[in-house]
């Protein structure tokens, strides 16, 4: 499916892809605590993290496994 350049470049957006939805999950998360509701988009987040992750899984490069390993 992807080249080996290809691959890589492909891991960095997932990965970039990643760490700003993890930011936006603790933005979010720190603005629940400091208002005290529940914010819906909690769930979004996590969910859009999850399908990121099965993505990140299924890129076979070693890098990846050292990710999924630590996801686990």
């Amino acid at each position: 499916m992807y080249g080996k350049n290809n691959k890589k470049k492909h891991l960095k957006k997932l990965c970039l892809f990643f760490l700003q939805d993890i930011d936006k999950t603790m933005q979010v998360i720190s603005e629940a605590k400091k208002t005290g509701k529940k914010i819906k988009d909690i769930e979004k987040v996590v969910t859009e993290l999850a399908s990121l992750v099965g993505e990140l899984r299924r890129v076979e490069i070693p890098d990846v496994r050292a990710i999924d390993s630590l996801v686990k």
